[in-house]
């Protein structure tokens, strides 16, 4: 991975998205990892940061995913205490081309019917 510092101090973006020097740090760790319970907009935070060019980008991508008020997905996702959902979420994530997404929401339907 790209270093942080090279666009952005690490004061920077752990202030820009709410969570201390060391917990960046860690998730950081835990994206070169891979490690699959590392939330979804800290993957893509990661992954945005890989490709960006400018200081002035993570900035703009910051304040439109860290400062959203809907955060209802993510609080969920991390009271999934065996991850599951977490995994899942990746894994879709990671794979949406090879996915017919329509078909798994179907499928999802489907299920809720039943019960």
């Amino acid at each position: 991975m790209r270093n942080i510092p090279d666009l952005i101090t690490v004061s920077e973006l752990a202030r820009l998205i709410n969570v201390s020097r060391p917990t960046l740090y860690k998730y950081k760790e835990m994206y070169e990892a891979n490690d699959t319970e590392l939330g979804i907009k800290y993957k893509e935070l990661f992954d945005f940061i890989e490709k960006c060019l400018v200081k002035n980008e993570i900035y703009n991508y910051t304040n439109n995913i860290f400062t959203s008020s809907d955060n209802s997905l993510t609080d969920k996702l991390k009271l999934d205490e065996n991850k599951e959902l977490v995994t899942l979420f990746n894994k879709i994530i990671d794979n949406k081309e090879k996915i017919n997404i329509e078909l798994l929401n179907q499928y999802i339907d489907e299920k809720i019917k039943e019960n």
